[in-house]
Parts: C-alpha cells; sequence; structure tokens
C-alpha cells in the first residue's frame, strides 16, 4: 500500500505538477480508495490525509481514526500522525466525546514537540508540532492541524 502511494507520487512528480493533481483528486472524489487530500506544503513535501476508518460502532456510539503522512518530496514517509475519536450520535446531532493523537516517526531524525488533541463539537481535533533536528540543531519545523468529523449519522469524515 504504502509503495503504491510512493510509487505514484513519483510518476506526478515526474509527469506535472502536483497542484493540478491535487486539484484533480478533489474534483474527481479522489479516485484512491484509502486517500482523502494532498497537501503540498511551501518546502514542496507533502501531506496526505487518508480516509478515516471506523474502529467500533454501538447504538449511537462511534469510534474511529484518521491517518495523516508527511512525505518529504523524494516520496519518502518521513512521520505519521493519527487522530482518533469517539463520538455520540442520534440522527439530528452528534458529539464529540473523547480525542487522541499518536505521531510515529518512519524515518529521519524527526521528534514530536507539542501534541494537544481535544473534542469540539462534532469533531475531534489535534494540533501537533515536529521538528527535524541535526546535531541538536532544528533545521526543519513542521505543525499540522488535523480533524476527524462525525455527522448526525455516525458517518466519519
Amino acid at each position: 500500500m504504502l509503495k503504491k502511494i510512493i510509487c505514484l507520487l513519483c510518476v506526478i512528480l515526474v509527469t506535472g505538477s502536483l497542484t493540478t493533481y491535487a486539484k484533480t483528486l478533489e474534483t474527481d472524489n479522489l479516485d484512491s480508495p484509502f486517500i482523502q487530500n494532498i497537501y503540498q506544503l511551501k518546502n514542496g513535501d507533502f501531506l496526505i490525509e487518508k480516509r478515516p476508518e471506523t474502529v467500533f460502532i454501538h447504538r449511537g456510539t462511534v469510534s474511529g481514526s484518521k491517518q495523516y503522512e508527511y512525505v518529504n518530496s523524494d516520496g519518502i514517509v518521513r512521520w505519521t500522525a493519527t487522530l482518533t475519536g469517539t463520538f455520540t450520535y442520534n440522527g439530528s446531532t452528534a458529539t464529540c466525546t473523547a480525542a487522541s493523537c499518536e505521531t510515529s516517526v518512519q524515518q529521519g531524525n524527526w521528534h514530536e514537540t507539542y501534541n494537544h488533541a481535544y473534542p469540539s463539537g462534532n469533531t475531534a481535533q489535534a494540533d501537533i508540532t515536529m521538528v527535524r533536528k541535526v546535531l541538536f540543531i532544528t533545521v526543519q519545523t513542521e505543525t499540522a492541524h488535523l480533524v476527524l468529523t462525525c455527522d448526525a449519522n455516525g458517518n466519519l469524515s
């Protein structure tokens, strides 16, 4: 799965602009069943937002998670962040009752320096900051705002 995404990103970089591709993905309802959005960052790297996964459903309660991958311009996943939320819903409203976020470094000298997850209305949200250090000196800082939403029928997005 990861190899497919990396190959896809490499093809995109070789054949055209990622900005054009991201707009195509959004307007074509994303042909990939796993990717929800691709965001190109100012430094040429990408934040890939995956579609949410439902973990648990039980009479008006749903729990699920959404993963975000930080991929450098060479197509290598450097770190991931997984936002998890628990929601109650009743057909007319939904409320987030709990939120958590975990980060994991896949490659490089990345470290989490800030991670705050919180429920807000019908969303689970998290703010994270990841830094890359070389010889104890911070050379790159990336921040991300993550969102997992539940609608009134218990569908996650």
